[in-house]
């Protein structure tokens, strides 16, 4: 792993020497939940990270590109230094930019190319769904290979994926290790300004995404296709505000795994607001139906302001509804910020693991944590 992050930094540096400048930019996040659980009568203690789920704790975000679009290399991992903690590297080239500055020309139309190091691939997205309700990716990680053919806003065709692998290398610190072969295509077109639509299909995608892990056969699934749509009425129409409806679907094969959701969203001013509805059926004839709604406020330059409520399951609302919001403020690229929340069940932004027997999950979190952005 090291020997692939040192040759992803050296090629940074190698493209950097023929591009008239390099842009840095980055994140690193770090906080701590404190957790009184209902359920057990105690105070617990967790490491906190962007996603907030004590994976990537602490993580970095590095993002290395040049000023015309022609490369991009991104690192992201957790700040660790053993051998746990796992740092993956993707880097772009756009091959269609490039030629076209080598003649001194610009152009409308996008070729990228691009290795995914210790990363999975994401079908593209015409709206992202809360809880990634909505998301197609595939099931493992390995270096992965994708071609994106674009032009311009209207439209981007993806097709990636890697060959299955064997894994000889005794020193398996250094390197990616096997993996499973895989296959992933995905559109995303924009007819009309205002209006998106994007399609995927993956061979074999991750069974456990979009809280259906208990309801999978096997973590790698049988194929999973989907489709989104956004529909932005303020832009179509010229409204005086924000207002937009969002659709997904997505269909698991072989599990018979079905989730629908729909979202309404849009701003008035100052508060901005926006509601999900998901229906999640399986092949076990179980359905779950989720709802997540939440209002923020920008009233006041550089706080952060928002609450929400909503449940994983409105069938078992007892045991999975939630409720809570944010306070922060930036300064100097460094954002300060107080999370609150309870959740009857289980947490929204903490902790999503519904389906946990134990409910450890469950009771009020109190979660200060500290961005840092360049």
């Amino acid at each position: 792993m090291k020997k692939l992050i040192v040759s992803l930094l050296v090629l940074a540096m190698a493209l950097s020497a023929v591009s008239a400048a390099v842009d840095f930019s980055g994140s690193l996040t770090a906080g701590y939940a404190f957790q009184y659980n209902n359920r057990e009568n105690e105070w617990r203690t967790h490491i906190m990270g962007d996603d907030g789920e004590d994976t990537n704790t602490t993580s970095l975000n590095l993002n290395i590109g040049d000023d015309n679009g022609l490369w991009n290399v991104t690192l992201e991992g957790a700040m660790v230094t053993d051998e746990a903690g796992e740092i993956s590297g993707d880097i772009t080239v756009d091959l269609a930019k490039s030629i076209a500055a080598a003649f001194g020309t610009t152009t409308d139309w996008s070729v990228d190319l691009s290795f995914y190091a210790n990363d999975r691939l994401t079908g593209l997205r015409a709206y992202s769904m809360q809880k990634n309700l909505d998301r197609i990716r595939t099931a493992d990680g390995g270096l992965k290979v994708a071609l994106n053919l674009g032009y311009g806003d209207f439209f981007d065709l993806m097709i990636g994926g890697s060959p299955a692998t064997v894994d000889d290398v005794e020193d398996s610190f250094a390197h990616l290790g096997a993996q499973e072969g895989d296959f992933m295509v995905s559109a995303l077109v924009k007819p009309l300004d205002g209006l998106a639509v994007s399609a995927t299909y993956v061979l074999k995608g991750d069974g456990e995404d979009s809280g259906v892990d208990t309801n999978a056969t096997n973590n790698y699934g049988h194929g999973m296709i989907g489709a989104s749509a956004n529909v932005d009425l303020a832009t179509l129409i010229g409204l005086d505000f924000s207002l937009g409806v969002g659709l997904s679907e997505k269909y698991q094969f072989e599990d018979n795994n079905n989730i629908f959701a729909a979202a309404v969203y849009g701003a008035f001013d100052a508060v901005g607001f926006e509601a999900q509805y998901g229906l999640k059926s399986y092949g076990n004839d179980r359905t779950e139906h989720f709802l997540y709604t939440g209002v923020d406020f920008s009233a006041v330059e550089n706080m952060l302001l928002d609450v929400y409520f909503g449940a994983y399951n409105l069938s078992e609302f007892a045991d999975s509804w939630y409720i809570g919001g944010d306070i922060g403020y930036t300064l100097s690229n460094v954002t300060y910020k107080l999370g609150i929340e309870y959740g009857g069940g289980t947490s929204y932004a903490y902790d999503d693991n519904y389906y946990a027997t134990d409910k450890s999950a469950a009771g009020l979190w109190i979660v200060p944590s500290i961005s840092v952005s360049f």
